[in-house]
């Protein structure tokens, strides 16, 4: 799992990778962060599925995309999809942009640090002062 200190200066210094994964209860750290890619990408869109994007990116298109960030809220369906060709398929994927999803919960947690660690950053609460 990576920590919130490395992600948080790829994505502030505007050198984002192109797939994170926001674990953890704290929303408003999230919001920054995807509101610093916007601004990186000047565009958002929200998607339903990572399944979904993984194969839009894999696939060849007759007409390039455009740079954006891709948030995917609580997609269910990828985290029961998980498994030991996850990592290896998101490695070689060609992301035009940025990918977050965000999860929240110890079981998500649980299973994405398994699989896909290398992605994952755990986002907790943060002492107001």
């Amino acid at each position: 799992m990576r920590t919130i200190n490395e992600v948080g200066m790829e994505i502030l210094s505007g050198n984002p990778k192109g797939f994170y994964v926001f674990l953890g209860p704290e929303y408003g750290i999230k919001c920054k962060y995807i509101d610093s890619l916007k601004h990186h990408y000047g565009d958002l869109k929200e998607y339903p599925s990572v399944n979904s994007l993984l194969k839009m990116f894999n696939t060849r298109r007759l007409i390039p995309l455009s740079p954006c960030v891709y948030v995917v809220r609580y997609d269910e369906d990828f985290l029961s999809s998980l498994s030991e060709k996850t990592k290896s398929t998101i490695h070689k994927t060609d992301f035009i942009g940025t990918v977050v999803c965000i999860y929240e919960g110890d079981k998500a947690a649980a299973k994405i640090s398994k699989y896909i660690g290398d992605y994952a950053v755990q986002v907790d609460p943060v002492n107001p002062d």
